[in-house]
């Protein structure tokens, strides 16, 4: 709880401004040179985009060679992860150790060659003029030498949007019919014409990684023969729970949950090429996939009563017909798919993918009883929906509206686009198709139209809502926090006094956080934290390279210093918390002033909770003491979250949660709460220790109160006046008519 150990932080950030701090600058068409200090970073260079930017690319080469990273490696070129924010600068030093570039960054790519980020008008943020900071890391073990370039577009800038590769031979990919001496020319060609008849209809400026195979699906001369099949490898998500979902071989991937800011949405599934479009990267470069796996794989079926399809496509109506198959299949890797569980044979038929929603199915609903968004439902309600015939439909409005819907015209909900939905369902068709009854001649319904188009027509504004926008996005503002006591329901008695210290224009407002908890004994304990908000997130600075810290408290010098034999990390994002897994645990949070996740860990727990502030506004009194209080630069060690409240006495209550440390020099908490009389002028108020429970238990439905000691207020009539405190707890911490003052700090001071 030391203020002091934060003064001189808080004293250098004052100083410094991203201007001040960039003294390196990055202009289009001069590349800069940097040499990078070996382990760590370098956060100093702007970036000068010019007005009228739709479009820019920087990217990082060296010409050195680093020796081996681990033991049989071979040397490799050097190489440095680049990290992008726009419109503050980077906090935190320069010990790649002791920061986290990639919590503060809006891109980044961490690749294991050179490195580029281009940022376009529809990403998050988009691409505008103005200075953008950029910060490198050297991760290897020696000094190495950087050029970095930057290429600025007036307009959209689009890159050729498919990367196929046909020899990726592999167990679960056939390659050889691409080498048939006859056809195999043929074949490659009709896919790359096919692969460039789509990229003419979608706009992404980072290639998208295609693998070409072959494999046997079965199969006769009817028309229900599968022709081909088509899906990204992998799908993300933007999380605070850094962590994958797969297993180590590509054809048991999943999907991988990790900080990606530029997702239009938190804590729901999209596809992996979207979400290379969007990152300005490739998704190896984000540390999710290894580099040697594709976006998408294309499967076209190699048994023999499907191969006399291709094996004639010489004539113009097999061409016609493989063009058309392949623009279908490529755009259901683009994401043109649902990810409930459609295969009715499974138990969890009806089943989000990880129980979590995706974009895809975020647009859908069910129409049979109103209208109940798919992801709402439960299994059994998604089941039925899946199965409904003609209620299962896509209901975002820009493609409901879009000319290319003919039924758009119609009253709700006969204007929604009707999904396929047969009874019995198919998988793998059903919900990521059209329904061809009613539209039989476009590209994505669940049957080879007779006119075999190649244009997307409805899905393209169903692809828009999917991460493939081409529209020039807006700048993201998130509302701030309330500084308060902030809880989780679940965990009652656990929680958080998160404080303003000091409002920060140039990197964020400065806040401090004291995780107040119980060991697993039960004994109160707390853990604090200090760093900016970022992005509606609370980003941590590292001390002794962990974020969370437990103070031991220095007697005869009253301050506190880091127990370094307890290490612990913790980050808060209060944006989008309402559709995170945390905030959808079975617990009712109505009425909520609004919600968070916080993730935290400590020595060997872990856990991801969802928080919300317990004091509204409207309670606090006048004059408001609200905040958190010390005792003051030569006093330290010690602290209170105060809160005075007006509940219709004629006279404040005060609501106290008082840090102070035991006998034993170890950091314990006590609350107090009563109303500020004579009674308490008198005799002060009791401040209990509650009988707690360990982090990682249920709460018990009766928690033991334990009388520790008294605290007695004596307040001034303004929270800058003389303001004093009396704390008996007898034997273990004592304070007599104690100066208290309120942690905060004005900027630049």
């Amino acid at each position: 709880m030391s203020a002091m150990r934060w003064l001189s932080t808080l004293t250098l950030l004052a100083g410094m401004t991203p201007a001040g701090m960039a003294a390196t600058v990055l202009t289009p068409g001069t590349p800069l040179t940097l040499t990078l200090a070996r382990n760590t970073l370098q956060y100093n260079v702007a970036v000068e985009v010019p007005a009228g930017t739709q479009q820019f690319r920087i990217t990082a080469t060296s010409f050195d060679t680093c020796p081996p990273r681990y033991s049989g490696e071979a040397a490799h070129p050097c190489d440095s992860d680049l990290f992008l924010r726009y419109p503050q600068g980077f906090t935190f030093g320069t010990d790649i150790g002791q920061t986290d570039p990639t919590a503060q960054a809006q891109y980044y790519s961490a690749g294991p060659d050179d490195d580029s980020i281009t940022v376009s008008n529809y990403g998050i943020p988009p691409a505008q003029g103005g200075t953008w900071y950029l910060a490198l890391v050297n991760a290897d073990d020696q000094d190495f030498s950087v050029q970095l370039n930057l290429e600025a577009y007036p307009t959209e800038h689009w890159t050729t949007s498919f990367d196929i590769r046909f020899d990726a031979k592999s167990s679960y990919c056939d390659t050889a019919p691409w080498n048939d001496p006859a056809l195999g020319q043929t074949r490659r060609d009709l896919l790359n014409t096919a692969a460039g008849l789509l990229a003419q209809q979608i706009h992404t400026a980072v290639p998208v990684k295609v693998w070409a195979c072959w494999k046997d699906f079965g199969g006769d001369d009817g028309s229900g023969t599968v022709l081909a099949a088509a899906g990204p490898t992998f799908f993300y998500m933007d999380s605070e729970v850094l962590e994958a979902d797969f297993l180590p071989s590509l054809d048991d991937a999943l999907g991988a949950r990790l900080h990606a800011p530029w997702l239009p949405a938190k804590y729901e599934w999209y596809p992996g090429p979207a979400f290379t479009r969007l990152a300005g990267t490739p998704a190896c470069h984000t540390g999710a996939v290894p580099c040697s796996w594709p976006d998408i794989i294309v499967y076209y079926n190699s048994n023999k009563a499907a191969a006399k399809f291709y094996d004639t496509a010489n004539s113009p109506s097999a061409r016609a017909q493989t063009l058309s198959v392949t623009v279908h299949e490529l755009t259901h890797g683009l994401g043109f798919l649902g990810l409930v569980e459609t295969d009715d044979t499974q138990t969890d038929f009806g089943a989000r993918m990880l129980d979590y929603g995706d974009v895809f199915d975020r647009n859908v609903a069910y129409t049979g009883a109103g209208i109940q968004p798919l992801l709402s439902l439960d299994d059994t309600g998604r089941a039925r929906a899946l199965t409904s015939g003609e209620d299962l439909r896509w209901v975002e409005a820009a493609a409901v509206n879009s000319i290319t819907n003919p039924r758009r015209t119609l009253p709700v909900p006969d204007s929604y686009i009707r999904l396929y939905a047969p009874n019995p369902a198919q998988s793998g068709s059903t919900l990521s198709h059209l329904d061809a009854d009613f539209y039989p001649q476009e590209l994505m319904g669940p049957y080879l139209p007779t006119s075999h188009p190649t244009s997307l027509g409805l899905a393209e504004p169903m692809l828009r809502a999917i991460g493939w926008d081409p529209q020039t996005q807006s700048i993201r503002h998130h509302a701030d926090p309330l500084p308060n006591n902030w809880y989780d329901r679940a965990h009652d008695g656990h929680g958080i006094d998160f404080q303003l210290v000091m409002h920060d224009v140039a990197y964020g407002d400065l806040y401090y956080v004291v995780f107040y908890t119980y060991d697993t004994d039960g004994a109160a304990e707390y853990y604090t934290a200090l760093g900016h908000l970022l992005d509606g997130r609370f980003v941590p600075y590292r001390d002794y390279g962990h974020t969370l810290r437990r103070m031991k408290y220095v007697p005869g010098q009253n301050k506190t210093v880091i127990d370094t034999s307890v290490t612990g990390e913790i980050a808060i994002d209060f944006h989008g918390a309402a559709d995170s897994h945390a905030c959808n645990d079975g617990i009712n949070r109505q009425g909520a002033l609004s919600l968070a996740v916080m993730s935290w860990s400590i020595g060997n727990e872990s856990a991801t909770w969802c928080i919300e502030p317990i004091i509204a506004p409207s309670l606090h009194a006048s004059p408001d003491f609200a905040g958190h209080w010390y005792g003051g630069e030569g006093d330290s060690g010690w602290g209170m979250e105060l809160f005075t409240l007006n509940l219709g006495g004629t006279t404040p209550v005060a609501l106290a949660t008082l840090y102070y440390p035991d006998a034993k020099n170890d950091p314990r908490w006590a609350q107090a709460m009563g109303v500020l009389d004579a009674a308490e002028a008198t005799n002060g108020l009791t401040l209990y220790a509650p009988a707690g429970y360990c982090r990682t238990c249920t709460a018990p439905a009766v928690r033991q109160q334990n009388p520790v000691g008294t605290i007695r207020f004596r307040l001034s009539d303004s929270p800058s006046g003389d303001n004093r405190v009396d704390i008996q707890i007898p034997g273990v911490f004592t304070r007599t008519d104690a100066p208290i003052r309120k942690l905060y700090f004005a900027p630049g001071g």
